[in-house]
């Protein structure tokens, strides 16, 4: 890492992996801890999640409880790569100092705002960028929408239900334009917009833009298994499963 010549790290993560290499227990658990955690790095840097959080979940709880320090950075890596796989810390562990560039993000992924979500991203991008996770936080914003659309689907739902003329089946059907609004104000397009200083165009020419960026989100999102159901072009309608229409968010695609 100070060398800054990750691509040798392979050859020794091999030769670590070999099997008259010297078992991995027989290691002294400072030499342990640490290996695991430059593995972890390693991992982010290769977008394999799911790899990165075994490695620094194991360094985490084996890090002797004094070593503060090491302790913070472990967790500098760990609580991004677990937002990532749709698993949102405790509010607690984000009050401490040195972890707090992350209490942002993580309300603007729970809040499903997007825009606020690019803010902090923008905020804090030298850090993110020195540390090698700008790129994968940059694919918080797709759990972002998941959620801001969850909650305009309860909504419509529970409005629904509390309207006798309507039918139950209409529950699952949610016409586009319902995003319309939440998606101006919490989404990144308006966002966007600003900080390019686009020049203006007709309000029915941006409406339609915003709707057609709506339904392309969507499509990602049950492509990526975070929305069960389909989008009807016909009617113009989105179609949610009766059954668990959103799945948690750390048993979907991740990119």
């Amino acid at each position: 890492f100070k060398l800054g010549t990750l691509q040798l790290c392979k050859n020794l993560i091999r030769s670590v992996g070999q099997p008259n290499f010297p078992k991995f227990e027989s290691f002294p658990m400072a030499h342990k801890v640490a290996y695991r955690f430059y593995v972890g790095r390693i991992k982010v840097l290769e977008d394999d999640m799911i790899e990165a959080e075994k490695n620094l979940t194991y360094a985490l709880e084996h890090c002797h409880r004094s070593h503060t320090e090491n302790i913070r950075r472990i967790l500098e890596y760990l609580i991004p790569v677990k937002l990532i796989l749709g698993y949102l810390p405790d509010k607690a562990l984000l009050r401490r100092p040195e972890l707090s560039h992350l209490e942002g993000l993580v309300t603007a992924v729970k809040q499903g705002n997007v825009r606020e979500l690019s803010k902090e991203l923008e905020k804090n991008q030298r850090l993110y960028i020195s540390k090698g996770l700008y790129l994968s936080l940059d694919r918080l914003k797709i759990l972002g929408y998941r959620n801001l659309f969850r909650s305009v689907v309860m909504i419509h739902q529970k409005d629904v239900r509390e309207d006798s003329t309507q039918k139950a089946t209409n529950a699952q059907r949610v016409p586009i334009n319902m995003f319309l609004n939440p998606f101006k104000r919490f989404g990144e397009h308006d966002f966007i917009r600003e900080q390019m200083q686009e020049k203006q165009t007709s309000s029915e020419d941006t409406e339609q833009e915003d709707l057609e960026q709506i339904k392309c989100i969507l499509a990602n999102l049950i492509f990526k298994g975070y929305i069960k159901g389909y989008i009807s072009h016909q009617k113009n309608f989105l179609v949610v499963s009766a059954n668990q229409p959103f799945p948690s968010m750390n048993s979907c695609k991740l990119f």
